[in-house]
């Protein structure tokens, strides 16, 4: 696959948004949280709204104003056998793993410890992808997210 500007963008601003564990996000009226990140003609913006161990949102780059790449995503921790906070930090170190030929969450798999990220690509072509990440603990489903998105032509 043929990495583009936008994909280098992608990598760029996931890793200086909600996977750095420095910046915090914004508080927007309505409850919900907001990330968001500039460079060049480029504008990344992550907002999602967090309800008890779930949460939802969209992403977006737009370029010159324009919409030209979109993901939403759904999920959250489906057991509690460790503190949410360790859970989201490791999810964090994963998300910073991004790349450009898959800059849609983490790489395909990471282990630390006990814990267990997975990150299966169930549809991709040239304008879709969807997908789903998982973090388990021995054989303990822990934390279950689905994603689906798409290039848009400008």
């Amino acid at each position: 696959m043929i990495m583009t500007p936008l994909d280098d963008f992608l990598v760029i601003a996931k890793k200086n948004t909600y996977a750095n564990p420095d910046i915090t996000p914004i508080l927007l009226s309505n409850g919900k949280k907001r990330y968001t990140f500039s460079d060049g003609a480029f504008s990344y913006t992550d907002t999602y709204h967090v309800n008890n161990n779930s949460f939802r949102g969209i992403e977006t780059v737009t370029e010159n104003s324009i919409i030209r790449w979109k993901m939403e995503y759904t999920g959250g921790v489906v057991c509690e056998v460790i503190p949410q906070e360790q859970i989201y930090a490791f999810l964090k170190e994963v998300l910073q793993k991004v790349t450009p030929d898959m800059p849609f969450r983490g790489p395909e798999r990471v282990k630390k410890g006990l814990l267990r990220y997975h990150n299966i690509v169930t549809h991709r072509d040239a304008h879709t992808f969807r997908g789903e990440e998982t973090i388990s603990t021995g054989n303990i489903l822990i934390y279950a997210l689905a994603y689906y998105g798409e290039l848009l032509e400008g």
